[in-house]
């Protein structure tokens, strides 16, 4: 049994938690992840205001500390008055809602893929591969302009868009592996016992290889999140009413001068977020790696 597999077996979750709790970095992102997860959930009950209120008269209010601060606006109001601490914490839902689904969507066709190619070779191997090569090679935003231009931009078009072009790297890792561990005795034993394929990919194959899924997927969130943040920057991605850290920056960088914490906070949380979950994600490639020592 390798490293890998054993890490996420009852006995390595111990192991897991102890090396937790010897590493800072894991520590430290663990926090950051899961802070961010439950502003996520909580937003409704931490927002002091409904972030879609408009209240003309406290445009621009400062933040509380600065001169002409309250404590009604912590953090301060944007162009239209509207409370920007309770549209960051709304924001962290969309950030997470399609960091998580789009993952969930691209890990599931990548490993799918990747099982099939790796485990059937030839032909299906061959089409798998070239389908991989030619997603891997198409320019991201132009595939996303034309989805989009068909779809239109929303939150479901986003996290599909994300998840479809996200399969091809997941499935180039699990093709890799898969076709490493289909030279495995236990593998060679249990087709020679006249398992099906499938079945030895369900049963023996997937279980040995779900460390590099998680490892991947866990990093990809990262991705994904500064990918949906980037496209709402443009205007790509969800569209208002609905907030997004994204679309506040965008709609703060031209007060940059005059109200630099529109765009500054929004950014703020993207970095924290995105560098929680790369925390999180080097650390479980230290656990999970199967060369590191039990």
């Amino acid at each position: 049994m390798s490293a890998a597999t054993e890490g996420l077996r009852p006995g390595g979750f111990r192991r897991a938690m102890k090396q937790l709790r010897r590493s800072p970095v894991g520590m430290i992102g663990t926090f950051m992840v899961v802070s961010v997860v439950l502003v996520a959930l909580l937003a409704p009950l931490l927002a002091p205001h409904d972030p879609g209120q408009h209240n003309r008269r406290e445009r621009f209010q400062p933040p509380v500390w600065m001169d002409g601060g309250n404590a009604t606006y912590l953090l301060g109001t944007d162009q239209l008055g509207r409370d920007v601490l309770s549209r960051l914490l709304y924001g962290s839902r969309i950030s997470v809602a399609v960091g998580v689904a789009s993952v969930i969507i691209g890990g599931a066709l990548g490993a799918l893929f990747g099982l099939l190619a790796g485990l059937y070779g030839g032909r299906v191997d061959t089409i798998i591969s070239r389908a991989i090569d030619t997603f891997l090679a198409l320019p991201f935003l132009i595939l996303v302009l034309a989805v989009i231009g068909i779809l239109g931009p929303s939150l479901l078009t986003i996290i599909l868009v994300l998840g479809f072009t996200g399969w091809a790297t997941y499935a180039r890792v699990v093709r890799g592996e898969t076709m490493a561990m289909r030279e495995r005795e236990f593998v060679g034993a249990a087709l020679a016992l006249g398992a099906s394929r499938l079945r030895v990919a369900a049963k023996h194959v997937f279980p040995n290889i779900t460390a590099s899924v998680i490892v991947l997927a866990t990093l990809d969130v990262a991705a994904t999140i500064l990918a949906e943040s980037s496209l709402s920057f443009l205007g790509l991605g969800v569209q208002p009413p609905a907030v997004t850290w994204g679309l506040m920056i965008s709609s703060g960088r031209d007060y940059l001068s005059s109200a630099w914490w529109l765009a500054v906070f929004p950014g703020l949380c993207i970095s924290y977020t995105v560098l929680g979950v790369i925390f999180l994600g080097d650390f479980l490639r230290d656990v999970l790696d199967p060369k590191i020592d039990t």
